[in-house]
């Protein structure tokens, strides 16, 4: 994820301030500009990404990312299907949405990174 590009789109933003109990767009913002992905050590272990080919947000070049982020570690699948985040699983699942939020909420004002 780059950042500004991603949380343009709705359903992503949707996401992310579920994900992190969020209420308001300074919020969000906040939050997003603590995140510094490419900061994080790749994992030791293998990678197994799949490659949704309709993805409306997520293009070539993301998966291009993953793949630079840890040479050598990244399997790659294609599907011919939309990314399964930009679903609306929050309208199939809100009980299972709603527990997820819980467990995802920030502790005492610190933030995953």
């Amino acid at each position: 994820m780059d950042g500004p590009k991603e949380l343009a789109h709705g359903r992503v933003r949707l996401m992310f301030s579920i994900a992190f109990d969020l209420r308001s767009d300074g919020e969000i913002e906040a939050v997003a500009n603590q995140i510094q992905i490419m900061q994080v050590h790749p994992p030791r272990a293998r990678l197994l990404l799949y490659h949704m080919e309709q993805d409306e947000l997520f293009g070539m070049e993301h998966t291009q990312a993953y793949v630079a982020w840890a040479p050598g570690n990244v399997e790659v699948r294609n599907c011919c299907a939309e990314h399964v985040g930009t679903s609306r699983i929050h309208s199939w699942m809100p009980e299972a949405c709603a527990w997820l939020s819980r467990e995802l909420a920030p502790k005492e004002g610190c933030y995953p990174c």
